[in-house]
């Protein structure tokens, strides 16, 4: 026994030959530094009633490859186990309420752990360096992971933390280069924006929301975000994910997944009232969306140039509308407003060049600026019978439409309203209209039109290459002349021959020269 130095209980040193060690019973704790530096031991037990195992106990013993504990041992000082480097597996005792700072560090060859329930703290760089550790199990009482406490762990593939987990600190995954898998179960979980530095291979993610600012973005795939709050504007933006499940009352900053061109697949929360400005614009993949029917705002641009978006129900919660929502869907076939919409906003539709048809909601008073434009499918619009206001360019560019019913609410066809609508070649012109904007026709196939006593005033340009424009007939005649752009000279107008006004609202005298292309036209 000359080789173990016992002092009241402690084994205080040890001196023997190496190799297998099996510590004497009576010892209740290992003393700090007993075996340092030991290069001669490959394994030690430990009896029964050890209740302690002091610091550094076992550090620099490089060739111990096992080490057996009992469960009657409660504490494990800072480095007890550090530069073990051929140890290879441990199984902790069920006592121990904490890993100290340091405990394994360095263990090169430890390829598993699991942490037995009751631990609720690792401390830092307890198995920092551990290369061949892939696999960790953490216990339901782990409530706190502290700095580079899995720092350079190498081989660790995957991280599975419980729900008490509060806190995980700085560098504590730092350069896990194979960590491609995190899950936390906790629902208020703070990580440091440094624990993952360096690992660029995580792909698959379900975190709390609370969390979520720490997730390296380089690899991610799959990321779910469970519980209450914001993501914050442009967190995830221009990421590789391809699959996106949040799961909570979520509100979604702005263009927080603009320019995600790989995301496909997206699950949204039903309890989720905002997506911000942008929130999913530009993400070329994304062929299908449902809205959440708790949704109240749907921001501008939040789903714009989603190339693959096919059909889209806009729930009735929905109380603000921003502009260019949808704009650039170009494969968009299918859309339900909310009932209750007021207006269609600026844009709302612009380049959806698939969209054939649209219901517009009974309740609809306006129709913002370029709601319409570029929707190259849209054939015929029902424009519900209060709208008043019909804003420039709402129809721009609709070259499939061919009949348009506008509401006698309408006092004004303002600028370029149907310009480019190729194969538009009726319309009526409402009673209450009372001026025409430049551009308004232009490029139609319109071949007879009616201007309605009300109008006061028509724009150059209004009728400009309408090449099916034969008669053009007003239904008051007195009092018409016409401006030039360039001058204030006045010119009145003889407007009694329908044939000879469909050549001069095209810009042309009766010899067929363009004189009055850039001419407005009033009534006094």
């Amino acid at each position: 026994m000359a080789e173990f130095k016992i002092k009241d209980g402690v084994l205080v040193k040890y001196s023997g030959a190496g190799g297998e060690v099996v510590v004497p019973d009576g010892v209740i704790a290992i003393g700090e530094r007993a075996f340092e530096q030991n290069e001669k031991i490959t394994s030690v037990t430990l009896p029964d009633g050890v209740t302690s195992v002091g610091k550094q106990a076992f550090s620099g013993c490089s060739k111990l490859k096992t080490i057996i504990l009992p469960d009657s041992v409660e504490e494990i000082g800072m480095f007890a186990f550090w530069g073990c480097h051929a140890l290879e597996e441990v199984t902790l005792p069920k006592k121990l309420g904490k890993i100290e700072y340091g405990t394994f560090d360095s263990c090169w060859a430890l390829r598993s752990i699991a942490i037995p329930d009751g631990v609720t703290e690792i401390g830092g760089s307890a198995f920092e360096f551990c290369w061949k550790l892939s696999s960790v199990v953490f216990p339901p009482s782990l409530i706190q992971i502290l700095s580079s406490a899995f720092s350079n762990c190498k081989a660790l593939t995957q991280i599975e933390l419980p729900e008490r987990v509060t806190e995980v600190g700085a560098y504590a995954f730092f350069g896990c280069e194979s960590l491609s898998k995190f899950i936390a179960h906790a629902p208020s979980l703070k990580i440091d924006d440094t624990a993952f530095t360096w690992d660029k291979r995580i792909s698959n993610v379900d975190v709390p929301i609370s969390a979520i600012g720490a997730i390296p973005k380089e690899k991610l795939h799959c990321l779910t975000v469970r519980g209450d709050g914001k993501i914050a504007a442009r967190a995830f933006a221009d990421s590789s994910v391809s699959v996106l499940v949040l799961d909570g009352e979520i509100e979604i900053g702005e263009a927080a997944f603009s320019g995600c061109k790989y995301l496909e697949s997206v699950m949204l929360s039903p309890k989720i009232k905002v997506i911000g400005a942008q929130a999913f614009s530009r993400c070329s993949k994304l062929a299908d969306v449902t809205l959440p029917n708790a949704l109240e705002t749907l921001g501008s641009m939040a789903f714009s140039g989603c190339e693959k978006l096919t059909a889209v129900v806009i729930p009735d919660t929905v109380k603000s509308l921003g502009r260019w929502v949808f704009s650039g869907c170009k494969n968009l076939t299918s859309v339900v407003l909310p009932v209750g919409l007021t207006a269609v906003p600026f844009g709302l539709f612009q380049g959806c060049c698939k969209l054939a048809a649209v219901d517009l909601p009974k309740t609809v008073r306006v129709i913002e600026e370029a709601a319409f434009s570029g929707c190259q499918a849209l054939t015929a619009v029902d424009i519900p019978e209060f709208v008043t206001t019909i804003e420039k360019y709402a129809f721009s560019g609709c070259c499939a439409l061919t009949f348009v019913s506008l509401p006698q609410g309408v006092t004004s066809i303002e600028f370029g309203l149907f310009q480019g609508c190729c194969k538009l070649a009726f319309l009526t012109i409402p009673d209450g209209v009372k001026n025409i904007g430049g551009k308004a026709f232009e490029k139609t196939a319109v071949e007879r039109i009616v201007i309605p006593a009300a109008v006061k005033t028509i724009s150059c340009t209004a009728f400009a290459e309408c090449s099916s424009l034969r008669e053009v007939e007003f239904e008051e005649r007195n009092g018409w002349y016409i401006t030039s752009s360039c001058s204030k000279k006045r010119i009145d107008m003889d407007v009694s021959n329908p044939e000879r006004n469909a050549a001069h609202l095209l810009g042309f005298d009766t010899s067929g020269v363009d004189v009055f292309y850039y001419c407005f036209w009033h009534r006094a």
